[in-house]
């Protein structure tokens, strides 16, 4: 639950607030020219991930995360050139985190992000809550119960 369904950074935030679902293999963009983190979304309340039984891992933010869900590891991105040759792994690698570093590119692919959308090094805290999920039981509606 939060702005979707596409991929939101800090410095894009365009995206209505909803529920959206999607598979993680979908949130991997394979049209960028270079391997990355993709699939990213700010502001998030709360996401469920889960199989095709509907039961897995709830995250809930408190109050909001950044978090993305992508088929392949940190150093499977690192390690590629290209988009094609990113393996696409059978576990899912899930990153929860305060905020996102904006993306930047007013002008060109190498332009750095405004400065307020940049992460400056000073001491940070976030909060959050993980709890099995089962579709089949939980509602959505007594999510929010969750998040105080």
């Amino acid at each position: 639950f939060g702005p979707g369904p596409q991929e939101t950074y800090s410095d894009r935030k365009d995206a209505r607030v909803g529920r959206y679902a999607g598979a993680i293999a979908d949130q991997f963009c394979a049209q960028y020219s270079e391997p990355g983190e993709t699939g990213n979304k700010v502001d998030v309340r709360w996401a469920a991930l889960t199989g095709r039984a509907g039961r897995g891992l709830l995250v809930v933010g408190l109050p909001l995360l950044s978090l993305n869900a992508l088929p392949c590891t940190t150093d499977d991105l690192q390690a590629a050139k290209h988009p094609f040759q990113v393996p696409r792994r059978e576990t899912t690698t899930l990153n929860i985190d305060l905020g996102q570093r904006g993306v930047g590119g007013d002008d060109s692919w190498g332009a750095l992000p405004h400065e307020e959308y940049r992460i400056r090094p000073v001491r940070q805290g976030y909060r959050f809550r993980l709890r099995p999920f089962d579709a089949n039981r939980d509602r959505p509606e007594n999510l929010k119960r969750e998040r105080s």
